[in-house]
């Protein structure tokens, strides 16, 4: 796994600069609507910081995956295993979403829920322009 790892980070060296993208173009979306700079830079380190819980949680996903298809192999499978992989994917799963929710709170109470709703349209419409998503998740606090 370490052999792959520096391809693996440079593989996702265009989604960090897509997502300098999205981060710039809602830098000035925030300062149109009135955000002050530095409830701005807030925003962005809220959601930078989400963005990497969330990128996280895939990566450990990922291999959590690899790890139950190859723990399922063999004709005699060791459920105890198979459950252990489970519940790790499980809490991998809560974490990523709790990201989420976290990031969803922090935006309304800084924004408040106009701006916040605003805000949110606007994030959409700027993912769905660029064809996907920022993070790998909801980054405006969207809900799946």
């Amino acid at each position: 796994m370490r052999k792959f790892l520096p391809l693996l980070l440079f593989s996702f060296l265009p989604a960090v600069l897509h997502a300098q993208d999205i981060q710039s173009e809602a830098r000035h979306y925030l300062v149109k609507i009135g955000v002050q700079n530095q409830d701005v830079n807030r925003i962005i380190e809220i959601q930078t910081q989400t963005r990497k819980q969330i990128r996280e949680a895939q990566l450990e996903l990922n291999v959590l995956k690899a790890e139950l298809e190859k723990a399922l192999f063999p004709i005699d499978v060791n459920m105890k295993e198979v459950q252990r992989l489970l519940d790790q994917s499980l809490g991998w799963k809560m974490k990523s979403e709790l990201a989420r929710i976290k990031e969803r709170v922090e935006l309304r109470k800084i924004l408040g829920d106009i701006k916040y709703a605003d805000y949110q349209r606007f994030m959409r419409a700027a993912l769905r322009r660029s064809g996907g998503r920022a993070n790998g998740g909801n980054s405006a606090g969207n809900s799946p």
